[in-house]
């Protein structure tokens, strides 16, 4: 992550290069200073969520894909199995590191600007891709979910508010 500080005394703009590794584990050679980020007290709740979200995309597998579904009946299943991703536990430590340029700018004149998490799956698209591309995965093992979430579709960025209403038109489509 590239951050950019703003010096007041000499005007001038200062960036800081930090590097954020998703290591599963620290290599002897490793010279990072490291520090290891848990969902402990969430992870008990995600597990559970995930499993029953997992036995709902089975289950609703059949229906989506039997061929009496038209383009509106299927897109409204892959909003509600997309919206039940963002109803598991999430924290800080799926934050990716990653802030919009924009916000970054905009923190600098306004420290206390709040910026709001941006996911880069939208729940219609998300569905989708549990249905097409994870179902399979998901028959076998329920807890492929619960790893897709932490590794994948629970990630986010962050950026400001304005950024992430203009996103939200894609998660129409």
């Amino acid at each position: 992550m590239q951050l950019f500080l703003y010096n007041k005394m000499n005007k001038k703009l200062r960036n800081i290069y930090i590097n954020f590794p998703f290591c599963s584990k620290k290599c002897i050679y490793c010279d990072y200073l490291t520090y290891t980020l848990k969902m402990n007290e969430n992870f008990d709740k995600l597990e559970k969520r995930a499993e029953v979200l997992a036995k709902v995309v089975v289950c609703i597998a059949d229906l989506y894909h039997d061929g009496n579904l038209d383009a509106g009946q299927k897109g409204l299943l892959e909003t509600l199995l997309g919206a039940g991703i963002w109803y598991l536990p999430s924290g800080k430590e799926l934050f990716t590191g990653k802030i919009s340029k924009d916000a970054l700018e905009k923190i600098i004149t306004d420290p206390k600007i709040k910026l709001v998490e941006e996911h880069g799956f939208p729940r219609k698209v998300a569905g989708k891709s549990l249905i097409y591309d994870y179902l399979e995965d998901l028959k076998l093992d329920y807890t492929k979910l619960q790893n897709l979430y932490l590794n994948k579709m629970g990630r986010y960025n962050l950026v400001l508010k304005e950024e992430n209403n203009k996103l939200k038109i894609w998660d129409l489509i």
